[in-house]
């Protein structure tokens, strides 16, 4: 009977080497369209498979709401890290939480992968780090050129690129050149919002970078979008029930100042903080607060929002926006 379970333990021990031998072997599809449909268990629209498959070092993106810019993103940085040994790929946004949103789809598409295949290519996932097997690593940072420097990044997908602070401290001055020692892909994608931005600037015809624009036509021929959705919103902005210019730059994708806005883009890009903790509802805060309403019912929404005084500094740790049509009491 001993002798039994150790030939079974000795056989799963086998199996579990020769799972893991896949990744030095290449068993995994090199084309990142054929790793996203084989093993991500993921099918891309023709826009999405043709960000997976661009070998340009430098691509920039801006894709309309829900257009699966997160998707095709994340599931390019599996790719990278699994097809790529010893390398680091960095995901960098605004501020930590949002770097997290990016590393969640990222980890659903982890757990996606086939039992067995990753048990082979998986060592440990973390809030903000996920380890592979063959030494490379995912790591989610918020918008900081001093933490950045301290990798060694062989890719960096900068989300939610058009809102960044100091933006051309972080792509300019730290991450290409920092991307120069390992000649890996810098990918900045984001809707946008401000023309005095580096993101605005890398679809200059003249840039280097390869660049993709998709609207919301694009995302509802793919599938993505509902296009009843659309064709309702779509009547709602010419009826003067949306706003226009949020309309023009989250389906459109077009660049558009806020010209009824009091504070322009850039003073408003200068006040985030990347480090600041956001207080959900339910958390005992201590502090000085005050609370701020403005109300809305049928074309602004009602929100309410929540200024932390610290010293001579205000800052806004919590926000909450009603759905349309909500009763005011």
């Amino acid at each position: 009977m001993k002798s039994k379970i150790e030939r079974i333990r000795r056989l799963e021990e086998e199996a579990q080497q020769l799972l893991e031998s896949r990744l030095s072997r290449n068993v995994f599809p090199q084309d990142p369209v054929e790793f996203a449909e084989k093993i991500l268990d993921f099918k891309p629209s023709p826009y999405q498979a043709k960000i997976l498959a661009d070998k340009s070092k430098r691509i920039v993106i801006r894709i309309c709401r829900q257009g699966g810019k997160t998707h095709v993103i994340a599931a390019r940085a599996v790719w990278f890290a699994v097809t790529h040994p010893n390398t680091t790929t960095i995901i960098i946004a605004p501020s930590q939480r949002q770097s997290i949103i990016m590393m969640d789809t990222i980890q659903s598409f982890i757990f996606r992968i086939d039992n067995r295949d990753r048990k082979a290519i998986l060592k440990k996932a973390l809030r903000t780090t996920i380890y592979f097997k063959n030494g490379s690593r995912i790591i989610a940072l918020p918008n900081n050129p001093r933490t950045v420097r301290g990798y060694t990044a062989h890719q960096a997908i900068v989300d939610e690129a058009n809102f960044i602070k100091d933006d051309e401290l972080l792509i300019d001055s730290t991450l290409r050149p920092q991307l120069g020692t390992t000649d890996g892909p810098l990918i900045l994608c984001s809707t946008p919002w401000s023309a005095n931005s580096v993101f605005y600037r890398a679809f200059d015809p003249r840039s280097i970078y390869s660049k993709y624009v998709v609207t919301w036509r694009e995302a509802v021929e793919a599938g993505i979008l509902k296009k009843s959705f659309m064709d309702d919103l779509v009547a709602d902005v010419n009826a003067g029930l949306y706003d226009r210019n949020r309309f023009l730059r989250e389906y459109e994708v077009q660049f558009v100042e806020e010209t009824d806005s009091y504070f322009p883009s850039a003073m408003i890009t200068r006040c985030q903080d990347a480090f600041l903790e956001y207080y959900p509802f339910d958390v005992q805060a201590e502090g000085r607060f005050f609370i701020g309403v403005d109300f809305g019912k049928k074309i602004d929404y009602s929100v309410i929002a929540v200024i932390d005084l610290r010293k001579d500094e205000r800052h806004l740790v919590h926000i909450y926006q009603f759905p349309l049509e909500t009763p005011y009491p």
